[in-house]
């Protein structure tokens, strides 16, 4: 039997199990089962599911969406924010940087998104990064809604199911 990186380590402190024993987490299964073992080795992005049902309440045409995904690609930690190029973001999407840059300043003046200006040193302006907080704020408000909502609709359908509360037809003479 040849030593793999966590055999060896795993024989240095016999009260160590390597991770890769205890195997893959359900989801991570159902992940690679939905999209094939190579999928995920590229990475993957977690998307609350209210931002995709609630785009367009959230005023988010498709450019602007595409836009929001590729920046939140690129948060990968909740007190650092992403920082792609909009030449980056452009290619990506298949648009201009202007282009870009306008759908930008769109989602700042909505309150989604703000841009914070950065410095290399000896180097001078360098890509934006982007503030996402007003994006999570109005996602986390329109995920209320959507569970009050979710809550009436089905009061109501169990009020409908209930015997005795339906209108009765009334006879014909």
């Amino acid at each position: 039997m040849t030593d793999t990186p966590d055999t060896k380590d795993a024989k240095l402190d016999s009260n160590v199990i390597p991770l890769r024993a205890l195997g893959k987490s359900s989801r991570a299964r159902g992940f690679e089962e939905k999209w094939g073992p190579m999928a995920g080795k590229v990475g993957f992005t977690m998307i609350p599911t209210t931002l995709l049902r609630g785009a367009a309440r959230l005023q988010l045409d498709p450019p602007k969406f595409a836009i929001v995904l590729q920046l939140l690609e690129h948060w990968w930690e909740r007190d650092r924010d992403p920082y792609p190029s909009k030449e980056t973001i452009a290619t990506r999407v298949k648009l201009s940087p202007r282009q870009v840059q306008r759908h930008i300043a769109l989602l700042e003046k909505e309150g989604l998104v703000q841009r914070l200006e950065r410095r290399a040193p000896g180097r001078g302006k360098t890509s934006n990064a982007y503030d996402l907080s007003g994006l999570v704020a109005r996602v986390a408000t329109l995920s209320e809604e959507i569970l009050e909502e979710t809550a009436e609709a089905r009061k109501r359908r169990a009020a409908l199911e209930k015997p005795g509360l339906r209108r009765r037809a009334t006879p014909k003479a």
